[in-house]
């Protein structure tokens, strides 16, 4: 069994990756202590070794899983926290992103007195702004080839719903998914006011983070974008803004060229393909549902609250909380599927509503399926909700700490609102 695990890929065949993708999984089903004592130091430098080198991301997310279960933190953070570039022989890279977190928000000033009153007293000079301390944070991407698969439920599955019509997509780009949800601390960084939202349901800096709407979701994509020394902006008064005030600053229709480089939500076909990973079944483990509780966070289970990313199994490539923890946006707008083959889709040119996908740690496991679809006006902050970066990767955006470009698109840099 070990021998498998340290055994290396030949080239790119995938042949023994799935197999060692179980065997780390069920290794998780003993303690540390149950390990035979003189086994158990060389088998931890042999995972924290393959932690470090497999090219497979389902045995990178299935070792890091089961050495967090063992109690290596340290291991794991200094794998975590090292910059690995994007390659064409290992399906994930880590990108280290240094960013400025945002002042909080000016406090509201006090009714003026009386006019000629204030007219006496000297202006007051407002003491200097210290500056805010840069915070890195490390962002695992899972690469997913282009090419054409199967979304949406097969005819016979329980709980299926009339919007999950099964057909054909085709995707001309790769799409490098985030491992895990956005967390609560990178959305403070970003808006100080996700404070209020972390303190109002008693959360911590390190869980998923909630509460973010579909504008705020974006925003923070090409804020990070920004952060990365993303030069370029998009030209919102070229497009309509959404009439909701809480978002006025913002472009109703938020434009989308999967081509580009940068950060930007998944498209609802990408993040299915991600979750299935070639699968037909209910999830991407399988159809059983009483084993969702080790891949997903949802009502049996949760305790009525939302996790930290990584602290349950990844699926088979890799990627955490596909499969409940928080609803995730998607860009796509909302609309029943057809059963034409499409190229590329991203949603409806028409609703209003965008699509949010995996379910959450507050509904039943029928919601958490891979199919399973979600919608919510853009403007709505939802406590279930939250998202997970993507990025079309190239040797040109991500190589060797090089930044992704892009110009006048949800994927590339632009300021936070205007």
């Amino acid at each position: 069994m070990l021998q498998l695990v340290s055994s290396e890929r030949q080239g790119t065949s995938r042949r023994f990756d799935v197999p060692k993708y179980a065997i780390l999984l069920t290794l998780g089903e003993f303690t540390l202590p149950e390990i035979p004592e003189s086994r158990r130091k060389p088998l931890l430098k042999q995972l924290a070794d393959t932690y470090r080198t497999d090219p497979s991301s389902g045995v990178h997310g299935a070792v890091g899983w089961l050495l967090r279960k063992w109690g290596q933190a340290e291991v794991v953070r200094e794998v975590d926290q090292t910059p690995v570039p994007y390659s064409l022989d290992r399906e994930w890279f880590t990108l280290a992103i240094t960013v400025t977190p945002q002042l909080p928000p000016k406090p509201k000033e006090e009714p003026g007195k009386e006019k000629g009153e204030s007219e006496l007293e000297p202006a007051k000079l407002e003491p200097p702004v210290e500056p805010l301390t840069p915070k890195t944070f490390y962002y695992t991407f899972i690469v997913f080839p282009s090419g054409s698969s199967e979304i949406g439920s097969v005819a016979d599955e329980p709980d299926r719903h009339k919007s999950e019509l099964r057909h054909v997509v085709t995707l001309t780009h790769p799409i490098a998914l985030l491992d895990r949800e956005v967390t609560m601390e990178e959305l403070i960084v970003f808006d100080p006011n996700y404070v209020r939202f972390m303190k109002q349901f008693d959360q911590r800096p390190e869980d998923a983070g909630y509460a973010a709407s579909w504008y705020d979701s974006v925003s923070f994509s090409r804020w990070l974008g920004q952060q990365s020394v993303l030069l370029e902006s998009l030209d919102k008064e070229t497009y309509p803004r959404e009439p909701n005030p809480v978002a006025n600053w913002a472009p109703r229709h938020w434009p989308l060229e999967l081509g580009r480089r940068g950060f930007r939500l998944p498209t609802e076909s990408e993040w299915e393909f991600a979750s299935r990973a070639g699968s037909r079944t209910s999830y991407g483990y399988g159809s059983d549902a009483s084993l969702l509780g080790q891949f997903g966070w949802f009502q049996e289970n949760s305790g009525k609250h939302v996790h930290p990313p990584r602290e349950l199994r990844p699926s088979v490539r890799g990627v955490f909380d596909l499969h409940g923890n928080l609803i995730e946006w998607t860009h796509d707008r909302f609309s029943d599927f057809e059963a034409e083959s499409l190229t590329d889709p991203s949603g409806s040119k028409r609703d209003s509503y965008r699509v949010g996908r995996g379910g959450s740690w507050e509904q039943w496991a029928a919601d958490c399926r891979s199919a399973g679809r979600n919608s919510n006006l853009p403007t709505d902050r939802v406590y279930t909700m939250g998202f997970r970066l993507a990025l079309s990767p190239s040797s040109e955006s991500v190589v060797q700490g090089a930044k992704p470009v892009g110009v006048g698109t949800e994927g590339t840099s632009a300021e936070q609102r205007p």
